[in-house]
C-alpha cells in the first residue's frame, strides 16, 4: 500500500511536471540548446559544494538528534516498555545511517572531477517552499529532461522560478546524470 502510493505520487509529479515542460517558451528552449550551456566545473565551486553538503547535513543532524534525545528520555521518564525504547533508537540508527550514506555518496560522486560538467537550466516548476523542477538539454541523449530536487536546509538565493540555474553533472557514456542544484 505505502509502495502504491509512492509510485502514484512520483507518476502525477511526473505527469505535472511534462505538462509544465510543454508549456515553456520556445526562446527558453533555444537558450539551454546553446553549446555554451555545458562548461567545466572549477575547483572553487566544487569546494563550495562540498562544504554546503556538509554544513547541510551537521544542520540536520543538529535538529534531529535533540529530537531523537527527548523522545528517548519521554520513553525512560513514562517508563515505556523496551520495545519503545529500542524502536526509537533503531529509528535514530537507521535516520542517522541514511544521512550519513547519501553525505558520503555525494561526496565521493564530487571526487571524480575529470567526469563532472556544468550544465545551465532553468526552473519551471516549484512545488512548496524547497522542491525545484529543472529542465535542461541533455546533449548526449539529444532532447530536453528534467531534474528535481528538494532543496530543504539549503540557501536557494539564485534558484527561484523562472531563473536559469547551473546544475552539476557526471557525463556518462549514455546521459548525463544531474547530481545537484548549484544554488549559490
Amino acid at each position: 500500500i505505502i509502495a502504491s502510493a509512492i509510485l502514484i505520487n512520483k507518476l502525477l509529479h511526473r505527469i505535472k511536471n511534462n505538462k509544465h515542460k510543454r508549456m515553456i517558451d520556445l526562446n527558453i528552449k533555444k537558450k539551454l540548446i546553446s553549446s555554451d550551456n555545458y562548461g567545466s566545473l572549477s575547483n572553487e565551486t566544487l569546494i563550495l559544494v562540498k562544504k554546503d553538503i556538509i554544513r547541510t547535513n551537521i544542520l540536520f543532524y543538529l535538529i534531529t538528534t535533540p529530537i531523537f534525545v527527548i523522545l528517548f528520555v519521554a520513553a525512560i521518564y513514562d517508563k515505556a516498555g523496551l520495545n519503545v525504547i529500542l524502536f526509537i533508537i533503531i529509528t535514530a540508527i537507521i535516520f542517522g545511517i541514511m544521512f550519513l550514506t547519501k553525505t558520503l555518496y555525494e561526496i565521493v560522486t564530487l571526487s571524480f572531477y575529470d567526469k563532472l560538467i556544468k550544465i545551465k537550466g532553468f526552473i519551471f516548476r516549484q512545488r512548496g517552499n524547497n522542491e525545484l523542477s529543472v529542465l535542461y538539454y541533455d546533449m548526449t541523449k539529444m532532447k530536453y529532461c528534467i531534474f528535481t530536487q528538494n532543496l530543504f536546509f539549503r540557501h536557494i538565493d539564485n534558484a527561484q522560478l523562472g531563473n536559469f540555474v547551473n546544475l552539476i553533472g557526471v557525463r556518462t557514456n549514455k546521459k548525463v546524470k544531474i547530481i545537484r542544484i548549484l544554488t549559490f
